[in-house]
């Protein structure tokens, strides 16, 4: 009878500690998921080992960054910010900058780049939800690295892409 009881309050604390973990990585999400918070982590679109292998890549879709001129470069913005004016429905997507550099192996978190992202009819959580990311790097090789960001928003809209330079560093 005794080792009925020792089982039943082993079993009884290994449940405990199994439901306080799970309400430990509820908390995990709840937290990367406010927008709010400055220790936000993502998961990389390709992850890359010590090697430069990469494990999943995905094709850069609609990039248009080959300027030949500052001027080109300034008359593409002016079209932008037109746009986004003249369609009140599309979503607005801006990030910090255009231009980001880290050496070789830092981390880079794609999602932190975001600096707003507003729509005439949805919050910003829910856009948040919704930023398709692409392009390849490799924080291992040297090199400046395309990324283009998209939001769309519920109703299909998009917002136009906004291209992000990696460069990473020796």
């Amino acid at each position: 009878m005794r080792k009925k009881w020792l089982f039943t309050a082993v079993m009884i604390a290994i449940a405990a500690i199994a439901v306080s973990s799970a309400v430990w990585s509820y908390k995990g999400i709840n937290e990367k998921m406010n927008l709010e918070n400055e220790r936000q982590n993502t998961m990389s679109l390709a992850e890359v080992d010590q090697e430069g292998d990469t494990s999943e890549e995905k094709p850069i879709e609609n990039v248009q960054n080959d300027k030949s001129s500052g001027e080109e470069e300034q008359d593409q913005g002016e079209q932008e910010v037109g746009a986004e004016e003249s369609n009140p429905e599309l979503p607005v997507l801006k990030l910090k900058s255009e231009r980001v550099e880290i050496k070789i192996g830092d981390s880079f978190d794609q999602l932190s780049q975001v600096e707003t992202i507003t729509d005439n009819k949805d919050t910003q959580e829910m856009l948040y939800r919704t930023i398709w990311i692409h392009g390849i790097y490799d924080i291992y090789v040297p090199g400046e690295y395309p990324i283009q960001y998209v939001v769309t928003d519920s109703d299909g809209n998009q917002s136009l892409p906004q291209i992000l330079t990696l460069v990473v560093k020796e």
